[in-house]
């Protein structure tokens, strides 16, 4: 009877090792898959987080060539104001040269 108690508590415990098993492997499967999963969601997340710096590196850079744009048109004006005094004053100072020849 005892031999018989052993043998059925041994079977039970050799059931219970078997569905350990099947439980670690299950859960093994469960985080390898998981982890795979992580590893999409990172690499998406790198993914997202490349395409926002390109957009980025865009915008500065449009952003940048019309404040070179705006700067040159800028000194341009300045240049073609420039030239406009400079030619007024020298048309004044003819206009005055004449007046002056005239008296």
């Amino acid at each position: 009877q005892q031999l018989e108690h052993g043998r059925s508590v041994q079977q039970n415990l050799m059931a219970a090792r078997a569905q350990l098993d099947e439980g670690y492997r299950e859960a093994q499967e469960r985080l390898a898959q998981a982890e795979e999963e992580l590893d999409e969601l990172r690499a998406q997340g790198n993914s997202a987080r490349r395409s926002e710096a390109r957009h980025y590196q865009e915008e500065l850079l449009a952003l940048r060539t019309a404040q070179a744009t705006m700067e040159a048109q800028s000194q341009a004006r300045e240049r073609s104001a420039e030239e406009r005094v400079q030619k007024f004053t020298m048309d004044l100072r003819h206009l005055s040269q004449k007046n002056s020849n005239l008296l």
